[in-house]
């Protein structure tokens, strides 16, 4: 959804939004615009950029809140819960970043293919900006486990 809704954020027209599978190995779904493959191309290599990033990372975001709230709520919900929701964030991140990794390196036809393609300073910023945030995570969940 993240895709879409930056998307949209940045002037592109997206009508609808449909279920595809990322990759046949995960069989984990992604949200896609209709017309990704496409439509975002023509839209500039930095704007392209943006929204192909955006998946990845809103979806680090999504895990982040997720471990923050078992962290604050560990106090009242039980141990096999916390760990649910602790380990499946965790899994997803390093998913993510795996995701990542195999898309850049093109053995993996997705989001991070589609940046490297437009050059590889697009490449680099976009990989920067989501290291960046799974470190900023690292240190707020570091900073907030020691205040509960």
């Amino acid at each position: 959804m993240s895709h879409a809704i930056t998307a949209k954020l940045l002037g592109v027209n997206v009508n609808e939004v449909i279920l595809v599978y990322r990759s046949s190995w995960t069989r984990i779904p992604s949200f896609y615009s209709k017309y990704s493959k496409a439509a975002f191309l023509p839209v500039g290599a930095w704007r392209d950029t943006i929204i192909m990033a955006a998946g990845s990372m809103g979806n680090i975001a999504f895990s982040t809140c997720k471990l923050a709230l078992a962290i604050i709520l560990k106090k009242y919900i039980t141990l096999p819960i916390a760990l649910i929701l602790g380990m499946s964030s965790l899994i997803w991140i390093v998913g993510e970043l795996g995701y990542t990794f195999f898309s850049a390196l093109q053995m993996h036809k997705g989001d991070y293919d589609r940046i490297a393609q437009h050059g590889n300073i697009y490449l680099a910023v976009a990989s920067t900006a989501m290291f960046a945030e799974c470190i900023l995570a690292a240190f707020i969940l570091t900073k907030l486990a020691s205040y509960h």
